[in-house]
């Protein structure tokens, strides 16, 4: 969960796995393609308090309410 989301995110892809068929690692050569804007908003606090129906909860706690109040566009 996020709490706000950054303004740069970097994600690095686990492209080799290791095979219990022959004892080695294997790359992964298939293609992955991701969308030029992601939308993170269901990972982070607002929106899973809001899929959850706890936002005023969260809202009444000093700690999380700053991150309630935040506009990601």
């Amino acid at each position: 969960m996020l709490r706000d989301t950054p303004n740069v995110l970097l994600v690095h892809l686990k492209r080799i796995v290791f095979s219990f068929d022959t004892f080695n690692n294997v790359k992964i050569n298939s293609k992955l393609e991701f969308p030029h804007i992601l939308d993170l908003r269901p990972y982070s606090l607002k929106g899973i308090s809001e899929k959850e129906g706890t936002t005023e909860a969260a809202m009444a706690d000093p700690s999380l309410a700053p991150y309630m109040t935040i506009d990601d566009d």
